[in-house]
């Protein structure tokens, strides 16, 4: 606890209770252990690629339609969930029809924090059955769907856990906004979200940390 004290991993804003909470939750994992401090050291990279990429002009063109094959999308989607990757891409399409264009000049990260901490443990059926209602809400098509189709009776009693780690990500953006209608200007956004990170963590082995969302 102390070296997570020592490192600044708890939002500077919260009561030492609930910090020594969230430490307790990270030990619930039975066969892996978590160290928040490497986690947000990773966290902090994610993020900020994350940020850079789309804002990038490779990505916007992708997002827009302009080209068909984008390596940095590639290599960003490696890292989210598709609903958070598709999110991404519908909130750059979208920017697009307003006509301005934003160019990330620069970020500066003030402070990746450990928000908060989920742990669970569930069924592997359980599992396979919610990413297939995942997929289902995710298609396009008025397709019909059985998430209980991959599922084997084995499968109810293979035991697996997961957890959602949420990291506080503060920053400012420096903007170039490009409008139709005035000169180029350059904007500081200040940024304050929180970005969860899901991976399982039965074994050791199985950690793949993914962002799943942005709040």
């Amino acid at each position: 606890m102390e070296r997570y004290r020592e490192h600044s991993v708890f939002p500077p804003s919260t009561w030492m209770l609930h910090n020594y909470l969230l430490f307790t939750q990270l030990q619930l994992p039975t066969n892996t252990e978590i160290d928040a401090v490497d986690f947000l050291n990773g966290a902090r990279f994610a993020c900020d690629f994350a940020v850079n990429t789309m804002y990038s002009t490779e990505f916007v063109n992708y997002a827009t339609g302009v080209i068909s094959e984008s390596p940095a999308a590639e290599k960003m989607k490696s890292g989210l969930s598709e609903t958070c990757y598709d999110a991404f891409l519908f909130a750059m399409k979208q920017t697009s029809k307003t006509g301005n264009r934003f160019t990330l000049k620069q970020l500066d990260i003030n402070g990746v924090y450990l928000h908060d901490v989920h742990w669970e443990r569930m069924s592997l059926a359980d599992l396979k059955q919610e990413e297939a209602l995942e997929a289902f809400n995710r298609a396009q098509e008025n397709v019909v769907v059985n998430p209980m189709e991959h599922i084997e009776p084995e499968d109810e009693a293979v035991m697996i856990e997961r957890l959602r780690l949420d990291v506080q990500f503060e920053a400012v953006e420096h903007l170039e906004v490009d409008t139709a209608e005035a000169e180029d200007q350059v904007v500081e956004k200040n940024s304050s979200a929180v970005w969860r990170f899901e991976s399982l963590v039965t074994q050791p082995d199985d950690v793949d940390w993914r962002i799943v969302s942005v709040l």
